[in-house]
């Protein structure tokens, strides 16, 4: 401007120059004008504000949705801004509900993004979360813990009752620890531990501690066993199965007190779909097991093969053959010898009737089943044969006395909740027995 007057001081300006430069000017000034008015416009026309349209909560069993969205503070139509998302997680995670956390936002439309929708995921706690460490192992033991009740009657022994309390994943994975406690004919109570494992070189162990106390059928005298003992199994293609097993046990019979160390080693093949009612399958068992008692000063070995084959014939009939044989190298305490008779070895004799070192059984019998195959419990009809024998060492197969049953029977299989087996069975010496065996499962 100083130069501007200098120079109208000392010349005179051209009429075209005064003309040019009040020209350019204007258009300079109208340019800004223009400019300011766009850049006023811009502002006062920003992209519209989001707002939650939309809120989906997933992962929840427990606490409805309503009281998760109350935690994190959102709703249909809260506005959407940068603190909101970590705001939202923030106070879910310090609500002490859940184990995590995740928050998704989603547009409803490519083009519109004034909308939005929240997706809050969340992982809900066992229990609430405390600063109080004995209330934290207490809260999870009690939402590990399953309770079942226990109801069995087992033939010659008697009805016993109680309760079970398991431990889920205590100890890992597939784990549990459970605490048995029966009264009645057995009486008992004890810790179980028992865990699989999908690969590995073992694929089951189990382990457990208990003391039991029950009478023996043949002659009334109370077994108390204080036991020790463990498991390890493991599975191969085709059915197949190898297991170890080892137990420690004292034991009081009567006036008798014993010690009692076993080992055992198994081999079986197994193809049954279900052990309820099996049809056209095969279960193969060899055993070995070694006894070291106190009384003896020498371990006993005790052999064993079982053999069950099941064939489907006409219809739903199936064909049921077994046959089982436990041996032994040496005499056994009365406590430790094989009983024989009764439902589940030689019907039409007492439990424990017969008794010895070593002990045989065979068994046919033909399964006739009523209702529809598809039906989850099953019942029928059933004719049997059974044949066996028990005798001490020193005596050979051949000089062994057979005793033999037959007769008719009833069943009814409901798994995993009721199987009842109820046979009337003639021991061919003119004696007939009544047999019940009976299993509720809760």
């Amino acid at each position: 401007m100083t130069w501007l007057l200098a120079r109208r001081r000392t010349a005179q300006w051209p009429r075209g120059g005064i003309a040019f430069c009040c020209l350019f000017l204007y258009c300079s000034v109208a340019d800004l004008t223009v400019w300011g008015g766009l850049v006023a416009e811009a502002a006062t026309t920003q992209a519209p504000e989001a707002v939650v349209v939309e809120v989906r909560v997933h992962g929840n069993y427990s606490i409805p949705d309503d009281e998760v969205l109350g935690l994190a503070g959102v709703s249909v139509g809260t506005f959407v801004t940068p603190a909101m998302m970590s705001n939202i997680q923030r106070r879910l995670d310090e609500s002490g509900r859940f184990e995590s956390v995740e928050i998704r936002k989603r547009y409803l439309s490519l083009t519109a993004t004034d909308k939005v929708a929240l997706i809050v995921v969340v992982a809900e706690r066992s229990t609430p979360a405390t600063s109080n460490p004995v209330g934290r192992v207490f809260g999870e033991l009690g939402n590990r813990a399953l309770f079942l009740p226990i109801f069995d009657y087992t033939e010659g022994y008697g009805v016993s009752f109680g309760a079970q309390t398991s431990l889920v994943d205590l100890l890992g994975a597939n784990s549990r620890v459970s605490v048995p406690a029966t009264w009645g004919g057995t009486r008992q109570v004890g810790v179980v531990a028992d865990r699989s494992f999908a690969s590995g070189p073992i694929h089951r162990v189990q382990t457990g501690i208990s003391l039991v106390r029950r009478e023996n059928p043949h002659v009334p005298i109370a077994d108390d066993r204080t036991r020790v003992w463990a498991r390890v199994d493991r599975r191969f293609p085709g059915k197949l199965r190898v297991a170890g097993d080892g137990e420690w046990a004292d034991i009081r019979f009567g006036v008798v007190d014993g010690r009692l160390t076993r080992f055992r080693v198994s081999l079986d093949l197994d193809t049954r779909q279900t052990r309820s009612f099996p049809r056209d399958s095969v279960f193969l068992e060899a055993s070995h097991e070694w006894l070291d008692l106190s009384h003896s000063g020498r371990v006993v070995s005790r052999p064993r093969y079982r053999a069950e084959v099941y064939k489907g014939l006409l219809g739903q009939s199936v064909l049921a053959v077994r046959a089982d044989y436990l041996g032994s190298d040496g005499a056994l305490p009365l406590y430790e010898k094989p009983l024989l008779g009764g439902g589940t070895s030689l019907r039409g004799w007492r439990v424990g009737e017969l008794i010895g070192d070593r002990r045989v059984t065979g068994s046919v019998e033909m399964r006739f089943p009523l209702g529809s195959a598809l039906s989850v419990a099953r019942y029928g009809a059933t004719v049997f044969y059974d044949t066996g024998a028990a005798y001490d060492v020193g005596q050979s197969l051949r000089q062994a006395r057979f005793r033999h049953g037959t007769g008719v029977g009833l069943f009814l299989k409901a798994p995993p909740i009721l199987q009842l087996q109820l046979d009337l069975a003639r021991n061919m010496r003119g004696g007939a027995r009544l047999h019940l065996g009976a299993a509720v499962s809760f």
